[in-house]
């Protein structure tokens, strides 16, 4: 971009592209700066394209700890090795918006990711996106698909809308996918679609 503002902007146009319309990127690093602004939507939506357009890379998320020189990191996201099929995405923290995680998971060919913004501390948002993970993850999509992104308060009537069409689909023909178009993203504000910093 050859300048940080204009890479951001960049980010920003690509976030766009990727359908993330409540995004907004101030800088490159992602450090706290007010005129950020994002939602779990978008997190979700991004996390989706991460695991679609880059699945050579996508291992990197799992990476329990790594060296570089004499300084050696970790992982921060707990639920990696904890919670059967989490294969990462991302922790964070910022003041403004608590403790956040974007994660994925998939178990007995069922992909799902969760999104917690706003955690009062770690484990309260750990505990969280794990009772999203064991609410949802039987009724997520069991093939490669780009469903349509689900708040937590509507996980429920997915849920039911899910039971209902399999009742239906069970009628009709027993040779059934049993995929249901579900993703999960929840925020614990006030506001599902409100842009979170």
């Amino acid at each position: 971009g050859g300048s940080e503002a204009r890479f951001a902007a960049n980010m920003t146009a690509r976030a766009r592209e990727l359908g993330m319309t409540d995004t907004r990127f101030a800088n490159a690093s992602g450090l706290p700066d007010p005129r950020h602004r994002t939602t779990a939507r978008d997190m979700a939506r991004l996390s989706q394209a991460l695991w679609n357009d880059f699945p050579e890379y996508y291992h990197y998320f799992s990476t329990p700890t790594f060296s570089w020189r004499r300084a050696t990191g970790r992982n921060h996201n707990h639920l990696l090795g904890t919670v059967d099929g989490v294969d990462g995405i991302k922790t964070g923290y910022i003041h403004d918006s608590g403790f956040n995680i974007v994660t994925s998971v998939r178990r007995a060919n069922h992909h799902v990711v969760a999104v917690v913004f706003g955690g009062r501390s770690a484990p309260a948002r750990d505990a969280r996106v794990r009772s999203l993970i064991d609410n949802n993850i039987n009724i997520a999509a069991v093939k490669r698909t780009a469903p349509p992104v689900v708040e937590g308060w509507e996980t429920a009537m997915a849920r039911k809308d899910h039971i209902d069409k399999d009742k239906k689909d069970k009628e009709k023909d027993d040779d059934r996918t049993g995929s249901a178009p579900v993703r999960v993203a929840s925020v614990t504000r006030a506001s599902s679609d409100a842009p979170v910093p």
